[in-house]
């Protein structure tokens, strides 16, 4: 993977501190963690220094919003909040009307691209989106198209857009919705990733 003679700089962007002694001990002086964003070694490439990406994973852990459809009150979020049974957990909750990220988000026109697509919107339907992912491949594309790089993205996912794919994992097992809420940052949450967004916010960049 490595060679003296290429001079090559390897970066990581990772959250875990377990992942980061891991790779650390594994790469040594090869590696430096970066703590810059995409956005911000966008500013400091040039052609001299192609840009190869490997996302192993990644975009999985990136939040997601939720919306439901409700025939009488439109696109509604849905939201982690107080189970009103017991006030000691978590529950997840239709909001009473459309919140700010609503009017953001999901932008039925381009997501339901045609008026048949609109006009079979039932009550209950879902839609799973994450603008953060879009945003962040859009960064990698034009890294990857202003130093003549290449990129790999590995994930779970659908060539599609999603309704409700969050899921908790513990000791390598699924958890219920319920299960999940009631053990707060003791399991591992993901989502499926959309590759037809991603590669969407690929193909805007030039190059």
């Amino acid at each position: 993977l490595y060679e003296e003679n290429l001079n090559l700089k390897f970066r990581w962007h990772e959250n875990s501190d377990t992942i980061k002694r891991e790779e650390y001990q594994k790469l040594k002086d090869k590696a430096e963690e970066s703590k810059k964003s995409f956005l911000s070694l966008k500013r400091t490439m040039t052609q001299e220094n192609p840009f190869f990406i490997m996302a192993h994973e990644f975009y999985d852990a990136i939040p997601v919003y939720q919306f439901i459809y409700d025939e009488a009150r439109g696109w509604l979020e849905r939201v982690v909040n107080i189970d009103i049974n017991d006030k000691t957990q978590l529950d997840i909750v239709e909001s009473q009307k459309p919140t700010k990220n609503v009017e953001k988000l999901p932008q039925p026109d381009k997501t339901f691209s045609t008026k048949e697509m609109r006009d079979s919107l039932k009550t209950g339907d879902m839609i799973e989106i994450s603008p953060h992912s879009q945003n962040i491949m859009t960064d990698m594309a034009e890294l990857v198209s202003m130093t003549k790089g290449a990129g790999l993205i590995i994930d779970y996912g659908e060539d599609q857009a999603l309704t409700n794919s969050v899921r908790a994992i513990k000791q390598h097992k699924y958890l219920s919705e319920p299960e999940m809420l009631r053990q707060p940052g003791k399991a591992d949450i993901s989502a499926y990733v959309n590759f037809r967004a991603l590669s969407h916010a690929a193909q805007s960049v030039k190059g």
